[in-house]
């Protein structure tokens, strides 16, 4: 397996602890507010990425178990909309995230050469290799991580201000 590849997975592996750190210990009202930007609430990211990242793995599993299956999206949107996803206890979506990460990272290690080129069909993006998925993973949990410091920096700052 190349070296790239296997930092790849490297980081797979840590998100899950990367984003608890980032997360846990945080007061209701950073977990609650709905941030401007993003128009998701800290706990609304955490149950976003455990229902996307879950999806993902199911396309992965697809991918690599059937010849170039249709993948099908979900709507972000109405997941958010769903009472679980509205939830401030994100306890259920990081452990979700954990158990799915660590299931992700010993399949994608496991993967041959010709297998990462295994793809399925996705309606809006076309065919998606495995290869594409781990760096999607990657690029989407780096992005979260991203959204979710600056709007814990915002709400630090405005707390500060309010004072």
């Amino acid at each position: 397996m190349h070296k790239s590849t296997l930092h790849s997975i490297m980081l797979l592996r840590q998100f899950p602890y990367q984003l608890a750190q980032l997360v846990t210990y945080l007061p209701y009202t950073y977990l609650a507010d709905t941030y401007i930007h993003t128009k998701m609430s800290v706990a609304q990211h955490v149950h976003h990425l455990a229902d996307a990242h879950m999806t993902i793995y199911i396309h992965c599993r697809l991918i690599y178990t059937e010849n170039q299956p249709p993948l099908k999206p979900y709507d972000e949107v109405a997941w958010l909309q769903c009472t679980d996803s509205s939830s401030i206890d994100i306890t259920t979506s990081l452990a979700i995230l954990h158990g799915t990460h660590a299931r992700m990272a010993d399949f994608f290690h496991t993967l041959s050469y010709s297998d990462w080129e295994r793809a399925g069909n996705h309606p809006v993006n076309g065919y998606i290799t495995l290869h594409d998925q781990l760096h999607a993973l990657i690029a989407h949990g780096e992005t979260h991580l991203k959204q979710i410091t600056t709007q814990i920096n915002d709400l630090s700052l405005q707390s500060v201000i309010d004072k």
